[in-house]
């Protein structure tokens, strides 16, 4: 009789085990998405804030490029001709993890504005995934 106590109660300890180990494992996976959310809203606010500033600038210029990148080039402190490049009709602008300026080889992220019939087009991707964060067109007033 006894033997056959002990072995429900090792029958009910594993089966506890299994639902604190299931619980444990939705709790972790839980926890792992909600920081990946966080992480993607971050990327979000910082490329809503910086197509922003690129909107915001070709607004109050005469709608080029060139003078959205002379603007970018007297008021951002860690300007460098390798960090705002301004090629073939595309200004691009490029984000370290922290969304500082930084060379294309740092980048994580990479702003691109160009000109449309339309309008000005403000692009920011994720260069490794090559996924668009946040994408705005706007018109000159």
């Amino acid at each position: 009789m006894r033997k056959n106590g002990s072995t429900l109660f090792l029958l009910e300890f594993i089966i506890a085990i299994f639902f604190f180990t299931l619980a444990c494992a939705v709790c972790i996976r839980l926890f792992v998405g909600s920081h990946l959310t966080a992480e993607s809203n971050i990327a979000k606010t910082h490329a809503v804030l910086w197509t922003q500033n690129i909107a915001e600038i070709y607004s109050a210029t005469d709608g080029s490029l060139d003078s959205i990148y002379d603007v970018l080039k007297t008021t951002e402190e860690s300007f460098d001709a390798d960090t705002i490049l301004l090629n073939q009709g595309t200004l691009h602008m490029y984000f370290n993890l922290e969304w500082q300026i930084c060379k294309p080889d740092d980048a994580v992220y990479r702003l691109d504005a160009f000109l449309t019939n339309q309008g000005l087009s403000i692009v920011t991707n994720q260069i490794e995934k090559n996924q668009t964060v946040y994408e705005l067109s706007c018109s000159h007033f």
